[in-house]
């Protein structure tokens, strides 16, 4: 946040016919405010305050306002008085908090005094820095989820594995012992057709 307290203002230069009504615009970023006009008066006191949301970015180097007092008109546009820009250097390296501007001179059109001055105080509040330990956790809970079905289903793919390979081994078993079975009667019948004296023609 910025914000910007126009105090006042002093040797507004006269009209040729009465005072001026001065009213102060400050631009930052694109943006204006202004404060109120003050009634014929060569030494206007506005004491306002003007607001300047940041979005969250940091002022930079490079920043600054520009701080234009006009004569306020009723009818048709305000009359130009003078200007003043002011850096916010300090402000935006951190070297300061709040910025008393006393005694700006403003100038016309051609950077030359217009035997004007204004005073401001400006203040910042950088934005707050990211808490860390505020970080928000990702919700794993899916994850985990997702890893137990996993774990499940590979533990019933080796449970099934398992019993295929323990199946092959008992037909290989009940395979062999088939065999063994055929050998054994096949024996048996040879011995018993030379007991009884059949020989092979």
């Amino acid at each position: 946040m910025l914000r910007v307290i126009v105090e006042s203002a002093s040797g507004i230069p006269k009209k040729k016919i009465g005072n001026p009504d001065p009213i102060a615009t400050v631009l930052f970023g694109g943006e204006k405010k202004k404060t109120k006009a003050i009634n014929n008066e060569l030494n206007p006191v506005w004491n306002e305050v003007l607001e300047f949301d940041l979005k969250g970015s940091p002022l930079d180097a490079a920043s600054y306002i520009d701080v234009v007092v006009k004569d306020y008109e009723t009818i048709g546009r305000h009359k130009f008085i003078g200007s003043a820009k002011i850096l916010l250097r300090d402000l935006a390296c951190g070297q300061v908090k709040s910025l008393p501007s006393k005694n700006v001179p403003l100038v016309n059109e051609k950077q030359q005094s217009v035997g004007a001055t204004i005073d401001l105080v400006i203040g910042y509040e950088a934005p707050a820095s990211p808490n860390l330990n505020d970080q928000s956790i990702p919700d794993i809970s899916h994850m985990e989820a997702g890893k137990k079905t996993t774990v499940h289903l590979y533990k019933n793919g080796l449970t099934f594995i398992i019993t295929l390979s323990s199946y092959v081994l008992m037909c290989r078993s009940l395979v062999n012992l088939y065999f063994c079975l055929c050998s054994y009667y096949i024996q048996g019948l040879d011995n018993e057709n030379e007991t009884h004296g059949f020989r092979p023609q």
